[in-house]
């Protein structure tokens, strides 16, 4: 019956097939929990109560027939979980019966407990709204909220990142601060470099909390660039190059930027009504006349990381001072110092690079910068080699490859955190039982708390076939899983995760009334005033006292790593004059095998599939764009009216993952190799040697694994700029035969200028020296 409701253009006898197909033995068709009330008679309820429950030694008189109870053993329970009651005189008795396959007997015990503490609170206050009824006592309800207390921490709370800074400046001034393309700088010199930025901001009118915009390529010059703004008491906003203009346009405006540092090659982009433009060039800025450190207050805001927007429209999040300190300086997951080495690969607008950044500069550590573009497992596994990083970051998805591709390459790692999605088990097992010195850390965290939440670190002996947990809280940090009323859950009860403490956010910027639904008063804090942050995710706590996440509430997804709304591309590409209704969704599963799926109607014409990718491309970042657009006649609903996104994925089952109508079989043995890895890679039944990687499917994240498996099976090792540049089977055969031309070729200015020649004027551009990797944008 629910299955005709909720399919309701399904034949029935199909429908029947599906659900006879899809039925698991092992559990009840119908009901899975079963609760039964009995009510006696008024003359024999006292006595007939215990043979309903099954009392043993229960006896009752009915008129000169007296019955006693024998007591019968049931080795079988015919549901997962049967709750009897009784009406016993003024009371009620029951009994619960349950399968001890699925159950513990202590778990059952502690539920009762519950059922009887709700019945009397029930009682107590029969006024009382059922949802304020509390499922724990009130010793577990502070047991509960106890644990998801961090420590008092050791970290300088009340200091900016600033101070922090100058303090790892006066350890050791001639240290290394930061390496990359083919700079280096010591303290002293990246301190005295920042002050000139510093300085020449102040010049140019920019005051506290002001946001200044930074418009670079990942290098040190925009480490120079983030250092100096910070110091000048104003806030960054990290901006990537290769960002569709339109969204750099509404960003910049959105965060009412004024001034924007950038590099030669970008001034174009930068450019607009109202705002100034300031190039990092060497020796750009004057260094003449002393520095005088500005007074910043720990909770200004430090720099501001924008996210998708469930609205359509990406939100700001305002991070402060206190809340970047908090997560790399005396932290209780990791102890950092001098001696340690950052990688910094990932994006700038990832929040990751918050923590490769002010993680090695606050510890007065060293930084190394990847290039810009995007690294293969390859040219990570080679940093970590040739520049001793002993520290890394990587979403869940990247270390999933890192460990099935480069797991050698990772041996001199002393820290390897992965966040951004779910760890996978079997790699995690797989890199403790292989490299055992090296510290695995599960991170989990959203923007709006700075980068980490919480943190759990694995043990050798891991058993893969157990979740990995989020962990414990923070130093500084606070956790809470509360249910609809905000009352806190018992343990292994699901419910939605709160935040707060010293890297909670100080809301989303312009935008008080989402702030106001997101950062709510915080019920259980010991100062007045304090707010946590509603994550949307659904976690519970484990017996061991760490979390475990569960699910989302909402409709906001990650793909390799990347937080996604889908009500914001769903928004983009129903913007399209052609599309009439769009629906997006989320197919594979776990950290690497996830992608975005859109389906979209036409409003008359048949849509140009094509022309739409082109469209989006133009609006939003390349891990929001569907890797595959599907043209349907209408949008497949429920029975209360919703889009049907379980009828949309069996669709896509059903047709495959975009077959090519122009195949051309491969012709020779390379590219029937090729051929071979991008059908297992797109999950897509042929492949054909003209067919676009990227338009079949592939992403950023694919194009890693593909360029690490053609090393597997040719032995050839290709930049990954390689396959942006050639794109289809055949052309990249003709990479893989002629290696040396496709490492030693210089970048493609014409393939990116034409790709983005909407928003940069050739006049703007300098001629590329070779040295910067062109293509996407990094995941």
């Amino acid at each position: 019956v629910l299955g005709a409701l909720e399919h309701p253009d399904v034949p029935f006898d199909q429908l029947v097939k599906e659900l006879k197909a899809h039925r698991d033995a092992s559990r009840s068709p119908l009901v899975q929990a079963m609760f039964v009330l009995e009510k006696p008679h008024a003359r024999t309820e006292a006595s007939i109560a215990g043979f309903v429950l099954g009392d043993e030694g229960a006896e009752a008189d009915l008129g000169g027939l007296h019955l006693s109870a024998f007591p019968v053993v049931t080795r079988t329970a015919p549901f997962e979980l049967s709750l009897r009651m009784a009406e016993v005189g003024e009371g009620l008795s029951g009994a619960l019966e349950y399968s001890t396959e699925l159950y513990a007997g202590a778990k059952m015990e502690e539920m009762v407990r519950q059922l009887v503490g709700v019945l009397e609170q029930g009682v107590a206050q029969p006024g009382e709204r059922v949802g304020k009824l509390a499922l724990v006592t009130h010793e577990e309800r502070q047991q509960l909220l106890k644990r998801g207390l961090g420590g008092p921490g050791k970290y300088p709370g009340e200091a900016s990142i600033g101070q922090v800074f100058e303090q790892a400046v006066a350890w050791a001034p001639q240290a290394v601060a930061v390496t990359g393309g083919g700079k280096t700088l010591t303290y002293a010199e990246l301190n005295r470099r920042a002050e000139q930025v510093a300085r020449r901001l102040k010049a140019e009118g920019v005051g506290p909390e002001q946001v200044v915009g930074l418009l670079m390529e990942r290098s040190v010059d925009l480490v120079e660039a983030m250092v100096g703004v910070v110091k000048a008491g104003c806030t960054y906003l990290a901006l990537d190059p290769k960002l569709p203009a339109e969204r750099l346009e509404y960003m910049l405006k959105d965060s009412g930027t004024r001034v924007v540092v950038t590099q030669a090659e970008w001034k174009g982009l930068a450019e607009g009504e109202g705002r100034d433009v300031v190039v990092l060039e060497e020796g750009a800025f004057a260094a003449e006349g002393g520095w005088a450190p500005v007074e910043v207050s720990a909770q200004a805001v430090a720099y501001v990381m924008y996210t998708s927007g469930s609205t359509g429209r990406p939100k700001g999040v305002a991070v402060t001072h206190q809340g970047v300190v908090r997560l790399v300086r005396e932290s209780n997951y990791a102890a950092f110092s001098p001696d340690d080495v950052f990688l910094h690969w990932n994006t700038m607008m990832f929040d990751a690079s918050t923590f490769e950044v002010w993680g090695a500069l606050l510890n007065g550590a060293r930084l190394v910068v990847s290039p810009p573009g995007l690294p293969s497992l390859a040219d990570v596994a080679r940093l970590i080699a040739e520049q001793g990083v002993n520290t890394v970051l990587a979403t869940a998805a990247l270390f999933q490859q890192l460990v099935d591709h480069q797991l050698e390459g990772l041996r001199p790692l002393k820290n390897l955190l992965a966040g951004g999605d779910a760890m996978p088990p079997v790699q995690a097992k797989r890199l403790l039982d292989t490299l055992p010195k090296t510290r695995l850390i599960n991170a989990y965290g959203p923007t709006e708390n700075a980068v980490i939440t919480t943190c759990h670190t694995l043990q050798p002996g891991y058993d893969a076939r157990t979740r990995v947990p989020l962990g414990v809280p923070l130093d500084g940090t606070d956790v809470y899983v509360l249910d609809e009323e905000m009352q806190p859950v018992p343990e292994g009860v699901v419910g939605e995760l709160y935040t707060g403490g010293d890297g909670l956010a100080r809301g989303y910027v312009g935008r008080p009334e989402l702030t106001a639904e997101k950062f709510v008063p915080n019920p259980y804090g010991k100062q007045a005033g304090q707010r946590l942050y509603r994550t949307g995710d659904l976690a519970r706590w484990r017996g061991d006292g760490s979390l475990e996440f569960v699910g989302r509430a909402d409709t906001q997804v990650k793909v390799r790593g990347f937080r996604i709304e889908i009500g914001e591309v769903e928004g983009a590409l129903e913007s399209h004059p052609e599309v009439k209704a769009a629906a997006v969704v989320v197919q594979g599963e776990g950290a690497e095998g996830k992608r975005l799926v859109g389906f979209v109607v036409g409003g008359g014409r048949k849509v140009e599939v094509g022309e739409v990718r082109g469209y989006l491309e133009k609006r939003l970042p390349e891990y929001m764009v569907p890797s595959l657009l599907v043209e349907v006649e209408k949008l497949p609903l429920t029975g209360n009216g919703k889009v049907d996104r379980k009828a949309l994925l069996a669709q896509v089952s059903e047709q495959g993952a975009g077959a090519s109508s122009n195949y051309v079989a491969p012709r020779d043995e390379t590219e029937q190799k090729l051929a071979k890895l991008w059908e297992e890679l797109l999950g897509r039944g042929r492949v054909g040697i003209h067919d676009d990687f990227f338009e079949a499917g592939g992403h950023s994240l694919l194009a890693t694994r593909l360029v690490a498996r053609v090393q597997e099976t040719f032995g050839v090792t290709l930049p990954i700029r390689t396959l942006f540049e050639s794109r289809t089977v055949a052309s990249l055969a003709r990479a893989v035969s002629r290696p040396e031309q496709a490492a030693s070729a210089p970048r493609s200015e014409i393939k990116r200028i034409s790709r983005d020649s909407h928003r940069i004027k050739l006049s703007q551009l300098k001629p590329s020296s070779g040295s910067k990797t062109g293509g996407d944008s990094q995941s």
